[in-house]
Order: structure tokens, then C-alpha cells, then sequence
């Protein structure tokens, strides 16, 4: 790894939007691909079409763990899970 010592998070910023829809799988499995190895990454969408690329992504990668937190806020306060009980 080319990696040592401090691992900066990953901040994404719309990241998909300009991306055909094979891309953004192949973007979305990689960014996972990092997650899963310990990567931070905290990537931010308005879009309702990217976000459920991310899910469809984390449930296709159940080693890097996922949360998708709505900033409009849940009902309850909690995030919303993307990975295990909830994700129906």
C-alpha cells in the first residue's frame, strides 16, 4: 500500500452526478472497495437516483460498513441504515 501512517477520510461531493450508469457502479464498488478496508468516506448527494446507487453498492458490499443519513433528518433522529435490519 502506498498508504502509511494517518488515513485522511474520503469527502465526496456529488461524486456520480456526471457519470453514466455503469460508471457510477464501478465508482460507487471502489469507494466501498476503500470502505471496506477502513477508509472514512462521507460522500453527499441531493439526488434521490444517486442515493439508491449507494445503497444498491453497500448491499452488494454487506465487509464495509454503511450508514445513509438524511440531513432533512428521519422522523426519529437515528440514521437510516443501508446494511442489515431496516434496509426494507
Amino acid at each position: 500500500s502506498q498508504e502509511a501512517g494517518l488515513r485522511l477520510p474520503l469527502i465526496l461531493d456529488e461524486a456520480l452526478a456526471t457519470s453514466d450508469g455503469a460508471r457510477a457502479e464501478a465508482v460507487a464498488d471502489a469507494v466501498l472497495a476503500l470502505v471496506a478496508g477502513g477508509r472514512q468516506v462521507l460522500a453527499f448527494t441531493a439526488r434521490a437516483d444517486e442515493v439508491a446507487l449507494w445503497r444498491r453498492a453497500a448491499q452488494r458490499r454487506p465487509d464495509a460498513p454503511v450508514a445513509l443519513v438524511s440531513l432533512d433528518g428521519p422522523a426519529d433522529g437515528v440514521p437510516l441504515p443501508v446494511t442489515g435490519e431496516g434496509l426494507d
